[in-house]
């Protein structure tokens, strides 16, 4: 059964992690730079580490294969 993709599991609103606040002058960007939407796949941190964690255990290891 193939995993899904990031984007596919995806739940709108979920935040897993808050940039801090900028503590240096702002520069102008390039207008060709600077996007409206970044779409970006919205889950939390646990979700993220859970799900590689799981495709690391597909791999064959010497810790776990033997």
């Amino acid at each position: 059964m193939p995993e899904a993709d990031l984007c596919e599991i995806s739940v709108p609103n979920r935040i897993g992690f808050r940039f801090p606040d900028v503590d240096v002058p702002k520069a102008e960007l390039p207008d060709g730079l600077i996007r409206e939407v970044l779409p970006l796949p919205e889950l939390y941190e646990v979700d993220v580490v859970r799900r590689y964690t799981r495709l690391s255990r597909l791999n064959h290891s010497i810790d776990t294969g033997y």
